[in-house]
């Protein structure tokens, strides 16, 4: 099962979703501003039978969409499916990218999260001074 989902995974729903993330990454500056792309579901159709929990850095919300093509539609609109079919859990693209800039800083201590959040916030054009954000 765990084979074929990586399969899945690598032959399907990443080289489907390429393109995708870069138009979103061009169209929000990186991931600064928020920007939705408009997305139509596969089917065609307007059932939307799937329910996911999408966690962003404001909390949880629920996200009806059709199952047919669950991981572009989250994508589209800022989220990453947790499962390549079926998702019932989806992350902030944003809040990945800040998970993943803690995790290139490293060191397990108050010292690598303030960094991140630094660079993370660098990134957005946001400058950190003595305690205030300019």
């Amino acid at each position: 099962k765990k084979e074929m989902q990586w399969h899945r995974w690598s032959t399907e729903i990443i080289p489907a979703l390429l393109p995708i993330f870069l138009e979103l990454l061009h169209l929000s500056d990186n991931l600064c501003t928020i920007s939705h792309l408009q997305q139509e579901c596969e089917c065609g159709s307007n059932i939307k039978d799937l329910r996911v929990v999408c966690v962003s850095f404001g909390g949880l919300e629920t996200q009806l969409i059709c199952s047919c093509s669950a991981a572009i539609q989250l994508l589209c609109i800022g989220f990453f499916p947790a499962s390549p079919l079926h998702p019932t859990l989806a992350v902030d693209v944003n809040m990945l990218d800040f998970v993943n800039e803690l995790f290139v800083c490293g060191a397990p201590n108050n010292t690598a999260w303030c960094n991140a959040l630094e660079e993370f916030l660098r990134q957005c054009k946001y400058q950190l001074d003595k305690g205030h954000v300019l």
